[in-house]
């Protein structure tokens, strides 16, 4: 009686439930987006005076802070990187410009990767941010990492009276 029932109990099955197999696919295409917050301001540089004969200049931290934002897809196992460099002319001998790029903040998640903290901004690309996957920061002001710009000396002999506008370029490149 009870395998009777164990035979039953599993045709009855079969004849109550069943499956079906469908196939979904996905296409998740590559992306890579870059952005600096706010756009279109100009970050202003300048040394301070120094407040008496025969002290030096004052190395000037810009006000304008800027902000990366970015939004990262790529194939499993692979990551990628920010890096930055002056476009335009090359940077007077006499001084140089350092960016500090904070830690991640905002909203943002997925792996967001590693700051570097200070690099001297140059012709050549320099990375800022290490090791990004798949990821975003959030979008705007307050949201991925913060860039701020600063001036110093490298050669006094070398400094000049002028104004100079360089263009800096950002660039999220594939490791």
């Amino acid at each position: 009686m009870r395998y009777l029932f164990f035979i039953f109990f599993c045709v009855y099955q079969q004849l109550c439930f069943s499956q079906a197999i469908a196939n979904i696919g996905v296409n998740l295409p590559s992306v890579a987006l870059l952005d600096v917050e706010p756009k279109g301001e100009i970050i202003r540089l300048k040394f301070d005076n120094p407040s008496e004969a025969g002290k030096a200049l004052q190395n000037s931290e810009s006000s304008d802070i800027k902000w990366l934002n970015f939004t990262s897809a790529l194939p499993l196992g692979s990551s990628r990187h920010i890096s930055v460099q002056i476009t335009s002319e090359r940077l007077s001998s006499g001084y140089g410009i350092i960016l500090e790029t904070s830690g991640f903040t905002g909203v943002g998640a997925g792996i967001l990767g590693n700051s570097i903290p200070l690099v001297n901004l140059s012709n050549s690309p320099v990375r800022i941010i290490d090791n990004i996957g798949g990821a975003f920061t959030g979008d705007g002001l307050n949201n991925g990492y913060k860039l701020k710009f600063s001036l110093i000396i490298n050669d006094y002999s070398l400094l000049k009276g002028e104004s100079n506008v360089y263009a800096i370029i950002f660039t999220l490149t594939d490791n």
